[in-house]
């Protein structure tokens, strides 16, 4: 069978489903201007993929060709099961294992050459002639009910194809729990409810005739579920004391076979998955109490157990390497996969008479890269050759044409920026005289060259930054829409005004705060990095600009160390020889007030703002009158102990001698931490 990713770049993740088939990979592309949610193999011709906004297309792995499309409801957890018995494909909802959420959600089944509907809704109606219980919509079941029960379609855990081909799953009747077995020719819904009291059947085997559930010595009640209920708490602490003990059921009738009582001789913990073997004459139990622990145990079903295995390779790490039994039909090893790579446990260890065995690296048959994963050059290549860029006409490298080109593009942009958009991402091209050059290319160029299009610079950034906020809002964007490369769309754009006009920082500012900050790192790290050093700190306005960006800092989430808000880039040095304290300190509350009830600047109140500036106002004989004309008209800034500001102790007391040295620096290391 092909094996299937689905993968991306940075910037474009998640929207290439990758197949690789007899050491070929066969990219795809299925929706357009979406992410993919799930993908899985038809046979060996053909991918399933679900997109994120729920449209279902069944396409041809070679040819990259749509044989069926058709959109279906998401319902929140959703996922694909392509059935192997029955010529269907599942696509599903599906909740945590006793979560507490109670919400609907939707199953549709259709067929696996074409996509059509075979049975689908997100409830059961429950006919009152006794006729077999169907899967349908809840809003049409209502309007024909009648007579008849509805319940709403509720599936806990896995979803999965029985030995008859029929679609099954644990779920909740609104009284208790019940195995739901769906038929794939008709809806038709088989109910087989667990009896009061028992927990939900959590592990089933392949056939559905067995079935294991955690053991919390108590009767179980849905209530225990809720988390205000008053059953909440000792459901838990029942299920600690009991930890590790598994009841055994068979499903047709329901019946509690016995308590298994895992890693016997060992101390007790946390059963968190269990994978039937074929024959379901036995199963494996992963145990994870400790993630940087993991241990896996063979149970009979007739009681009998193995060893309780766990591997030194990735034992007492670091940090927990992710365990999963990958395959356990081979009767000489059971395969644990661990981040792509494979381990295993010899089958003849289970007959071991000891309770631990922790096998040695030199015996656990570790393979490297054992699941095959799409090049990254490829993906990225493959998505270049996809792209569809706004290409922007340029007739000529010179002023008249550069300007003609910015202001279409600023028109283009200004009428559907929305539609020029590839997921979240702007990227443009500037075919100059016929030949294709990048947004960054072209600019870096131009800036060199000192051609003076300061004016439709300015045109293109204020027709981008009006017409940004609905774009996000439309393609459901937080905050940010991208360049090429990790940076913010139109940034190469922006860095080239900021070159040619220096006094273009009152469009930076709206630049800025329309960012995803805490991501997009670029405009702040580098473009401001270059401004300031080529234009410095040039008059009151870049002063006053120079605290604003100080708080957008704060907003996308950096800490004030020792100066690192308001003097990241020298502003404080430059303000103290421009302008006096009390001038400072009126720029620093009009920023602020101005900054507080900007729509988008939301990072806290103004006294968190002022706050967040204290600590670098603290560094210097200069920042502290600042913080005295501020204390002095009330604003929240309190002045601070060296103490009361975070410096060590045991610091403060080895700095004293030194401070007093006849060979202390004139301005040595510490003096900044200490305000001097």
């Amino acid at each position: 069978m092909p094996h299937v990713h689905v993968t991306g770049t940075d910037r474009r993740s998640d929207v290439v489903v990758a197949v690789e088939d007899a050491g070929r990979w066969h990219m795809l592309l299925p929706f357009a201007g979406h992410k993919v949610a799930r993908a899985a193999a038809v046979g060996r011709d053909r991918v399933v993929c679900l997109s994120d906004r729920g449209d279902l297309a069944l396409v041809d792995i070679r040819s990259g060709r749509d044989i069926a499309r058709r959109p279906v409801r998401l319902s929140g957890g959703d996922n694909i099961l392509v059935a192997g018995r029955t010529p269907v494909v599942a696509v599903h909802g599906a909740k945590r294992y006793l979560s507490d959420l109670d919400y609907p959600q939707s199953l549709h089944i259709v067929g696996a050459a074409d996509l059509g509907t075979v049975a689908e809704g997100d409830a059961i109606r429950l006919p009152a002639d006794g006729a077999p219980a169907r899967l349908v919509w809840r809003g049409a079941a209502d309007a024909a009910s009648g007579a008849d029960g509805l319940i709403d379609l509720q599936i806990r855990g896995r979803l999965f194809e029985d030995a008859a081909g029929r679609l099954a799953f644990v779920g909740q009747t609104g009284a208790g729990h019940a195995l739901f077995r769906v038929d794939c020719t008709d809806g038709a819904v088989e109910i087989t409810p667990i009896p009061d009291g028992a927990m939900p059947w959590q592990w089933l085997g392949a056939s559905g005739a067995f079935a294991l559930a955690p053991h919390i010595g108590r009767p179980f009640a849905v209530s225990d579920l809720d988390a205000a209920g008053p059953g909440r708490q000792a459901f838990f602490e029942a299920s600690h004391r009991h930890r590790g003990t598994l009841e055994l059921w068979t499903t047709a009738p329901p019946r509690l076979v016995r308590l298994v009582e895992t890693r016997a001789g060992l101390p007790p913990d946390f059963a968190v998955d269990v994978t039937w073997e074929p024959d379901e004459t036995g199963f494996w139990v992963k145990f994870a109490g400790n993630s940087r622990q993991v241990d896996f145990q063979r149970i009979g079903r007739d009681g009998g157990q193995s060893p309780v295995f766990g591997f030194a390779r990735f034992r007492d790490q670091a940090y927990p390497f992710p365990q999963e039994i990958a395959d356990v039909a081979d009767p000489q090893l059971v395969e644990v996969r661990v981040d792509g790579h494979a381990v295993h446990i010899r089958r003849d260890w289970c007959g071991l008479a000891e309770p631990f065995r922790l096998i040695a690296e030199a015996e656990d048959g570790f393979r490297s890269d054992v699941e095959p994963y799409p090049p990254e050059a490829a993906v990225k290549r493959f998505l270049a050759a996809s792209a569809r860029p706004h290409v922007v006409p340029v007739a000529s490298f010179a002023k008249a044409a550069i300007d003609e080109a910015l202001r279409a593009l600023a028109g283009d942009i200004g009428e559907r920026l929305a539609d020029l958009l590839q997921e979240d991402m702007l990227e443009i091209v500037f075919e100059v005289a016929g030949k294709n050059v990048t947004e960054r290319a072209f600019f870096a160029r131009a800036t060199k060259a000192r051609i003076d299009m300061a004016e439709s610079l300015r045109a293109l950034m204020a027709a981008y930054l009006k017409a940004q906020p609905a774009a996000v809002e439309a393609k459901n964007l937080f905050r940010q829409i991208w360049g090429p490369d990790g940076t913010g769309a139109l940034g190469p754009a922006m860095a080239a005004l900021l070159a040619l006009d220096p006094d273009a920082h009152d469009l930076f500012r709206d630049y800025l705060a329309r960012r995803d900050g805490e991501h997009e790192t670029h405009s702040t790290d580098v473009i401001m990095r270059d401004y300031i050093a080529a234009a410095g700190w040039r008059d009151r306005a870049m002063i006053a600009f120079g605290i604003f960006f100080a708080l957008i800092r704060h907003r996308d989430g950096r800490e004030a160390i020792a100066g690192g808000l308001l003097d990241e880039y020298g502003l404080m040095q430059a303000a103290e020889a421009m302008i006096g304290p009390a001038d400072f300190a009126g720029l620093i509350v009009a920023e602020i007030d101005r900054f507080v009830v900007t729509p988008g600047l939301d990072r806290g109140s103004g006294t968190d703002l002022y706050h967040a500036l204290q600590p670098s106002l603290e560094t210097t004989s200069y920042g502290r009158q600042v913080l005295a004309v501020l204390a002095a008209e009330g604003r929240p800034v309190p002045m601070r102990t060296a103490q009361e500001r975070g410096l060590n102790a045991g610091f403060l007391e080895a700095v004293a001698p030194q401070d007093v040295s006849p060979q202390r620096p004139a301005r040595p290391w510490w003096a900044r931490l200490l305000g001097r």
